[in-house]
């Protein structure tokens, strides 16, 4: 026996048998109504499904496998079963049906699972497709629609959820022609994605955002450009088909749906070439708010805005939230200045080092001096600032981590906890902040009073911009 009540009106309840009697009372069972098909034969009411858009309109699912005929038959009423359809067409002839759901926010799509997979209808039944994806060809026995997610429990395979349903409820023949975008469900925070890389496990879906988009057709020569910006018009993240970087590089797989996924990371600082930092050096992910997505296509915009909330199962106050937000962005900031620091720092090395090459047979020593000196202090604030030794995730065991690693690895342990911010995190944050301001310091004075001397000692000193003469490379000597 199957039963279901109506979302509707909890006095309307639908009653399915197992030889294929269907009956129906609309006054909380005081009185059944028999609206068994006049010319339905014996078989099996598998599943009963009351319309969540229209209180009359019911769908069974019914078979006969018993008896050895496997005939997919969905019986369809919209009038409290004085009327029914039998509507299949497009079901093959052996997949017998066993359960079908609508969905509740598209009226008239319709879901169906049968003895060979899955099948989809736009109109109410009057029509079927075969919707089966990666979904092996394996008997669907029950279907449920959670969280805008389509859920499948199979006989032999375990459960298969197709996440979110916004492609299929806004699908429009007519519209898929044009480029669109459709509006992302909502991102919510939680601790971290976790492994889907095991054979024996499901894969999990994708963590972050997740947005679906159409194109008629793929040209390469057309740049793809995706922007998401905050609520202040601030872009936070960019991906295009034309950018090399792998974390940037957006790629579009085929003609029709694609999807975009982010994993909520901005884009951070450019990192410091040859440099291996352990733990990474990427900024923290975006916190809670408003954001907006654009996708630029062919000269035009179309834009979708999303939200980012933080996890619903937690009640944390508002002003903890707001506190690791503070802390992240603080540390995020010194991770970036540190680094971008060190840029400034390689580079006039850099300089240095090729007016050392010209100054190398100067009788005047006195420039070549402050060059090494200056080198000299550099490297000695670098290698308290960046592990320049560190090739691999494993030398940390012979050369250990300086100051950046030190800020993310902060960083990431308030970032994958909950609010609030411990004592503990604070303390240590407050450390490795508060010995960057002072390196940060050392790195002012030396601009301020070394590196300006020597600019101010190059200015008055006699050497040629261009030099004519090529310098011996045996001796050293022009």
């Amino acid at each position: 026996m199957y039963l279901a009540e109506s979302p509707h009106d909890a006095q309307v309840i639908w009653i399915g048998t197992d030889d294929g009697l269907i009956h129906v009372t609309r006054n909380g069972g005081n009185n059944w109504n028999n609206v068994t098909p006049p010319s339905l034969p014996e078989g099996l009411v598998n599943c009963i499904e009351v319309s969540p858009h229209k209180p009359g309109t019911a769908y069974v699912a019914y078979n006969r496998y018993k008896f050895n005929d496997f005939t997919p038959h969905i019986l369809i009423t919209h009038d409290f079963g004085q009327n029914w359809s039998d509507l299949a067409q497009g079901i093959e002839d052996n997949a017998h049906v066993r359960v079908v759901r609508e969905d509740p926010i598209r009226p008239g799509l319709l879901y169906a699972g049968t003895e060979t997979g899955l099948f989809l209808s736009y109109d109410t039944g009057a029509h079927w497709d075969r919707f089966q994806l990666n979904l092996p060809i394996v008997p669907v026995t029950d279907l449920k629609v959670h969280h805008n997610d389509l859920i499948a429990a199979t006989a032999g395979r375990a459960f298969w959820i197709l996440d979110d349903l916004t492609p299929l409820q806004k699908w429009e023949d007519e519209k898929m022609s044009k480029p669109d975008l459709f509006k992302p469900a909502t991102v919510y925070l939680w601790g971290g994605p976790r492994l889907d890389t095991l054979n024996d496990m499901g894969t999990n879906p994708d963590y972050g955002l997740a947005a679906f988009y159409n194109l008629p057709e793929i040209d390469p020569d057309r740049e793809i450009r995706f922007i998401i910006s905050d609520v202040n018009g601030d872009e936070v993240k960019v991906f295009s088909t034309k950018e090399k970087e792998a974390t940037k590089k957006l790629k579009v797989k085929r003609a029709g749906i694609n999807k975009l996924v982010w994993n909520l990371v901005p884009d951070g600082v450019e990192p410091i070439k040859g440099l291996v930092t352990l733990g990474g050096n990427k900024s923290p992910r975006v916190a809670s708010g408003n954001y907006k997505l654009d996708m630029i296509y062919d000269g035009d915009t179309i834009r979708a805005e999303f939200r980012i909330s933080d996890d619903p199962r937690l009640e944390i106050p508002a002003f903890a939230f707001a506190q690791k937000k503070d802390w992240l962005e603080r540390l995020d900031l010194a991770a970036k200045d540190l680094t971008e620091s060190v840029k400034a720092m390689n580079y006039v090395k850099t300089q240095i080092d090729e007016l050392n090459k010209r100054l190398a047979t100067s009788p005047d020593s006195t420039l070549l001096k402050q060059g090494k000196s200056i080198i000299a202090k550099i490297d000695s604030l670098k290698s308290e600032l960046v592990q320049e030794k560190q090739k691999t995730f494993q030398d940390v065991i012979n050369f250990p981590n300086q100051l950046d690693a030190k800020i993310r690895h902060i960083q990431s342990l308030i970032e994958e906890s909950y609010p609030p911010v411990t004592t503990g995190q604070t303390t240590r944050a407050t450390d490795v902040m508060e010995e960057w301001k002072i390196k940060k310091d050392i790195w002012l004075r030396l601009q301020s009073i070394d590196i300006h001397q020597f600019n101010l000692s190059i200015d008055q000193s006699d050497i040629p911009f261009i030099s004519t003469k090529i310098p011996d490379k045996k001796e050293g000597k022009p």
